[in-house]
């Protein structure tokens, strides 16, 4: 199921697209797709992720959702943030989820926007009407990316150093880090066996082969400097501060890069994600 989230602060924009989405659900019925919020009201976006990321319990806590929200990038002045404040508050609550952001110019997003690392930015201008076909191919796609963060994408085998050999679904993995740390020994370092981190696993998972091998073996995944493979599905942002970067994960592991690589690794980061959806959506199909 994927949740589509509405919220700019032109009502009209509003109207506007529920019209273009509403009429594409009619046609296209039993996709599990559905309009979940549609707004004017930034708060209201942040009542919605408060209400529906509850436990059984109650207790406020991360539950994996499948959202695609359009939020405009800047609001009105009623409230005391912009849309990429919002963006950043929804990645707390919902890292994986997919943001298009809607702007009133024709000008590139802000540097600040692009490292919430959007889906998309869109140009509402005067004339709506004419991106109607760029809002529905942006639905098809956050739709598509489902099955790469569910069972239905392919399994990825890797040997543990016990010569167990486990199964993971590549939403499974955070990252795997290699090399011997504290090791001045770039040898050593090189051959050491790497370590698995996984979203389900409370401890690492030792593995048997350097970092090296499965950088070879698993494409999906993004090297970053000498010691991580990251997984682009779980990059909820990229921070910069003074003249370093940081890429953040969903869980909020944060990994370190040169503030130059920026936009490198966006585009890395942007194109993993396309290459694995064109994949399922072929195997799926």
């Amino acid at each position: 199921m994927l949740d589509i989230i509405i919220c700019d602060d032109h009502s009209h924009v509003v109207r506007k697209l529920e019209s273009f989405i509403g009429a594409y659900l009619v046609e296209k019925k039993d996709r599990g797709i559905e309009l979940a919020l549609m707004t004017t009201d930034p708060t209201q976006v942040l009542e919605y992720l408060g209400i529906h990321d509850l436990d059984d319990d109650g207790n406020n806590t991360y539950v994996q959702r499948d959202r695609l929200f359009f939020l405009d990038v800047d609001f009105d002045g009623k409230v005391p943030y912009t849309g990429v404040d919002l963006a950043r508050e929804i990645r707390k609550h919902d890292p994986t989820s997919e943001i298009v952001f809607l702007s009133s110019t024709s000008k590139r997003a802000s540097e600040t926007a692009k490292q919430i690392l959007p889906l998309d930015f869109l140009t509402k201008g005067v004339l709506l009407d004419s991106v109607r076909d760029e809002i529905l191919r942006l639905v098809e796609q956050a739709y598509g990316r489902i099955f790469t963060r569910t069972p239905h994408g392919h399994a990825i085998s890797i040997k543990t150093s016990s010569k167990n050999m486990l199964f993971y679904n590549l939403n499974d993995i955070l990252y795997i880090e290699g090399g011997a740390k504290g090791s001045s020994n770039d040898t050593k370092s090189l051959n050491t066996p790497a370590k698995l981190y996984t979203t389900k696993d409370k401890e690492t998972t030792e593995l048997k082969k350097p970092l090296k091998f499965y950088e070879e073996t698993i494409p999906q995944l993004l090297r970053v400097g000498r010691s991580q493979l990251i997984n682009p599905f779980h990059v909820a942002s990229i921070r910069k501060s003074g003249r370093s970067a940081y890429i953040v994960l969903s869980t909020g592991t944060e990994f370190k890069i040169m503030r130059n690589t920026v936009e490198q690794y966006e585009r890395a980061i942007i194109a993993l994600r396309n290459a694995e959806q064109t994949k399922n959506s072929n195997t799926n199909s």
